[in-house]
């Protein structure tokens, strides 16, 4: 029995990314290849959004890099962490991703409220190559798609800055369930 292996809905190609510059280049070669870029920052995403058959993907984990540093705009001036897309803070999931632009909801919610809600800046890439800081002042549309619209939509996003708060106390807890009747299904 012989069969051919393919990739299925993976992306073909992948573009080794460091800085905006690579991923401008992806995109000016994509176009001219008519190659379909698709847009995830570490991981995946549940619904297979980011991956695509015979496209071409960065690979964001290059971007992996933390700097706290004391944030300053015309809103806000308070301490924050700038955080690479290739950070991951669990073995699925990187902060600048899914998890914040899908809203961020977790267990830090009651205290902080949602990641998206904590984010006063974001450093991405247009589909139409501009390299942009994104803020609540400038881009606004955009700003506020990201802030929640979900991951990989509207720009490549290479870095996120996120507010930092003082240590405090957390407690959670996680449930499961499993039916113990198999044979009902």
């Amino acid at each position: 029995m012989s069969s051919i292996c393919t990739l299925g809905n993976l992306a073909s190609y992948a573009l080794s990314s460091s800085s905006a510059s690579d991923i401008i280049t992806g995109l000016k070669f994509s176009r001219e290849k008519n190659i379909r870029l698709t847009s995830k920052t570490t991981d995946h995403d549940f619904l297979g959004r980011s991956t695509g058959a015979g496209s071409l993907a960065p690979w964001m984990h290059n971007l992996n890099d933390i700097n706290f540093l004391n944030y300053s705009s015309a809103l806000y001036t308070e301490p924050a962490v700038h955080i690479g897309a290739g950070v991951q803070y669990t073995d699925e999931s990187g902060l600048a991703g899914g998890f914040t632009q899908g809203g961020g909801y977790g267990p830090l919610m009651g205290t902080c409220g949602v990641a998206a809600d904590q984010v006063p800046e974001w450093e991405v890439v247009t589909a139409t190559g501009q390299h942009l800081i994104v803020l609540p002042t400038h881009d606004t549309d955009l700003y506020w798609a990201l802030s929640g619209g979900r991951g990989g939509n509207f720009a490549v996003v290479l870095s996120v800055k996120v507010w930092v708060y003082d240590d405090g106390p957390v407690a959670g807890t996680a449930f499961s369930f499993r039916n113990g009747n198999t044979t009902a299904y």
